[in-house]
């Protein structure tokens, strides 16, 4: 971090930016998105082996380590649910095209200072085939002994470094067999195999209350054999836990076209509103 001249807490203090005042890291939100870009604040005094920075923020925040910064520079606030938490540390360490909001840094040059507003990050889909990257958190599930002769009938959703979230009734093929693998990484069917991400399914864990041909319950974890290997067309998905009366949501898969049409080779991507009954 950068010297000063061992000023207290509370004093006013100068940067490149302007006046700002001398507080304690953890209260200045502007440190962490300097800190991710690998800027260093300029320091005014240290409080128990605590660096005491100058801060050009307009409002101070009670502690940053709730908090963390994305590779976008938004920063957002840990909330205490466990899968809005993780999917914000998914986020400080790839860039994640899911739909949400954050905050974002703005200089004030009336009050001279820097404000922290309020931005929404959101998904424009330009038609029905997805593109590459686009959602990282899509699993092709494969049927059969050998991964090249495997057939790829089902998909899923990649929600941590170990499990993929999918139908129950994709669980089994009546005429193949259970599930085997789970492929990552791909857009098309027909992707050179050097992009394909293959694992090997460790178990399955299917809803107690499933019965087919019933549609409820529909729904299962495989557990891979090994963890993931992270990038940006490999990644989990941020799933939600507010819920509501009303939702958008966007569907994804390599299921058929239409009716009596093949399998899609491209990724499909298709925009669905719902009320909840």
């Amino acid at each position: 971090m950068g010297g000063g001249d061992c000023l207290p807490s509370g004093e006013r203090c100068e940067t490149e930016q302007g006046f700002g005042k001398c507080v304690h890291v953890y209260k200045c939100l502007s440190s962490l998105v300097d800190l991710k870009s690998k800027t260093r604040p300029k320091i005014c005094s240290f409080a128990r082996k605590e660096p005491i920075i100058c801060c050009n923020d307009c409002e101070l925040v009670n502690d940053t380590r709730n908090a963390i910064v994305d590779t976008g520079g938004g920063v957002f606030f840990k909330t205490g649910h466990k899968a809005n938490d993780r999917c914000l540390e998914h986020l400080s360490n790839l860039p994640y095209p899911c739909q949400t909001k954050g905050l974002a840094r703005v200089w004030d040059n009336r009050k001279k200072c820097n404000n922290f507003e309020v931005k929404f990050y959101t998904v424009v889909l330009g038609g029905h085939d997805a593109e590459r990257s686009r959602y990282p958190h899509m699993a092709l599930l494969g049927y059969g002994q050998e991964v090249i002769s495997a057939q790829w009938l089902c998909g899923g959703s990649l929600i941590s470094e170990k499990f993929i979230l999918t139908a129950a009734h994709c669980l089994l093929e009546t005429a193949i067999g259970p599930v085997t693998f789970v492929a990552m990484g791909i857009l098309k069917r027909s992707d050179p195999m050097e992009l394909w991400q293959i694992y090997r399914v460790k178990r399955v864990i299917q809803h107690p209350e499933h019965a087919p041909p019933s549609k409820y319950h529909d729904i299962a974890l495989i557990e891979l054999d090994r963890p993931v290997k992270y990038s940006k067309d490999v990644f989990p998905a941020c799933l939600d836990y507010e819920g509501g009366e009303h939702f958008s949501a966007q569907a994804t898969g390599w299921g058929k076209l239409g009716k009596n049409q093949p399998l899609a080779d491209n990724l499909q991507a298709v925009r669905i509103y719902g009320v909840l009954l």
